[in-house]
């Protein structure tokens, strides 16, 4: 199952701040488990972050360390079930499945062509990271290099995968090159397929539900000088394939001022539904 952490900054606070004497009473309380020398409980606190239960050990003036080192071995075990029930997922993975999940569901993009953008985009990334074009809106361009490891990162590339995909990039784009073809990128159509039909499922078995709001993907929208660069340089590099190109080109721009226009006024994101405390309870002996 996908899951969106809390992120400081946004509408929900961030996950690991300590929680307040009115949180802890407005808290949502599993059943109180007795291990044998401590209590343990589970608790859904709204002020802390709604969408996830957390292992709460209640710890009184005669509680000792021992006496939970004695127990640790089953807090452990509700903590690791709590886990793998919830399901977990980075932040900025959630964004970037929701991302190509819409780009496919809601705007239209096959597979093929879902995968032949993603790879164009992944250049106009590693182009403001590497500083080989300067957009004046970026403040920081090494921050691009961040978002091109998460973004691959998020659809199941292992480390070294993305570390060759981006000395790649950065040999062939500082040598005015582009590093692959949008035909022959990281991303490949069986990937995007497998990503896209994971997501639907979750989405078609109401494990998560559609609201909030959240402007993570807007500098990807915003790219102009980059993508035009991208873009002149898949012509240059590819003339006799410009004609086909050109086409998925105007069509894409196009798309991206859309969904710019769509993130600004009407910005939303996938957030999964929280188990109620009755399906939190057979965590708790």
């Amino acid at each position: 199952m996908f899951f969106k952490k809390s992120i400081p900054g946004r509408d929900i606070p961030d996950s690991y701040e300590v929680p307040k004497e009115d949180d802890t009473w407005n808290a949502h309380i599993t059943k109180i488990s007795n291990l044998g020398h401590v209590y343990i409980s589970g608790c859904v606190t709204p002020k802390i972050n709604i969408l996830e239960c957390y292992s709460i050990i209640f710890i009184t003036p005669n509680t000792t360390k021992k006496d939970i080192i004695q127990d640790w071995k089953k807090i452990e075990k509700v903590r690791d079930d709590l886990a793998s029930m919830q399901g977990s997922s980075t932040g900025y993975a959630f964004d970037y499945r929701q991302f190509v999940y819409e780009l496919h569901k809601v705007h239209g993009l096959g597979y093929g062509e879902l995968a032949k953008f993603l790879n164009l985009e992944l250049m106009v990334i590693m182009s403001i990271g590497l500083q080989v074009v300067q957009e004046y809106r970026i403040i920081d361009p090494d921050r691009f290099l961040l978002y091109f490891h998460n973004f691959l990162f998020a659809f199941g590339f292992v480390e070294e995968e993305i570390v060759s995909w981006k000395e790649k990039a950065e040999t062939e784009l500082h040598q005015g090159k582009l590093p692959w073809k949008p035909d022959f990128g990281p991303f490949e159509q069986d990937k995007v397929r497998e990503y896209v039909r994971s997501f639907s499922k979750v989405i078609s078995n109401k494990e998560i539900k559609l609201s909030g709001k959240s402007l993570d993907l807007l500098h990807f929208f915003e790219l102009y000088e980059s993508r035009s660069f991208i873009i002149n340089l898949l012509y240059k590099s590819y003339p006799l394939d410009k004609k086909k190109y050109s086409r998925y080109v105007e069509k894409w721009q196009i798309l991206t001022a859309l969904m710019l226009l769509r993130q600004l006024s009407n910005p939303r994101y996938f957030n999964p539904l929280p188990a109620t405390l009755g399906d939190l309870d057979q965590f708790f002996p």
